[in-house]
């Protein structure tokens, strides 16, 4: 093993475990920490910035001082200063997940893209709105009774 091989990975650059920053954007093992909005880059909101973090690393996260420098990477991402991106992730300070945390990270990432917010009247089922996942069941029981009737004779 080369000696470049032990030592843990630059911030800021892509890392299947840890803080990835690219011109995409800036992510945790995968789970994005910022999203895109028409104006640009933007922090995710905190509820769902403090679940991710909480999941990876337990309590105790500050969370304010990371909305921060987060905040910084993104409107760095928006000016195309990659430089400057990665070294607000470098002040992030957040270390590698092992492969339990960051298979945990990716259930909660899942868990948070495919809810939709009760508020808005509608509740999702794998991404879908609830009333369309209900009338595509319907027409499927529909239809079955049908088929089976045309396969019979």
């Amino acid at each position: 093993m080369k000696e470049s091989d032990s030592q843990a990975p630059v911030a800021g650059e892509p890392s299947p475990l840890g803080l990835a920053c690219t011109l995409s954007g800036l992510s945790l093992a995968g789970a994005p920490l910022l999203h895109r909005t028409e104006k640009g880059f933007d922090v995710r909101p905190g509820d769902q910035v403090a679940e991710l973090l909480k999941c990876a690393y337990g309590e105790g996260i500050n969370l304010g001082g990371l909305m921060e420098k987060l905040h910084l990477a993104g409107s760095a991402l928006n000016r195309g200063d990659l430089k400057g991106a990665k070294a607000a992730t470098a002040l992030l300070n957040l270390a590698e997940l092992d492969w339990a945390r960051a298979v945990s990270l990716a259930q909660v990432e899942y868990q948070l893209k495919n809810t939709i917010s009760r508020s808005c009247g509608t509740v999702a089922v794998d991404g879908r709105p609830l009333a369309r996942t209900q009338r595509f069941r319907q027409s499927q029981s529909r239809s079955i009774p049908y088929l089976t009737s045309k396969l019979d004779h």
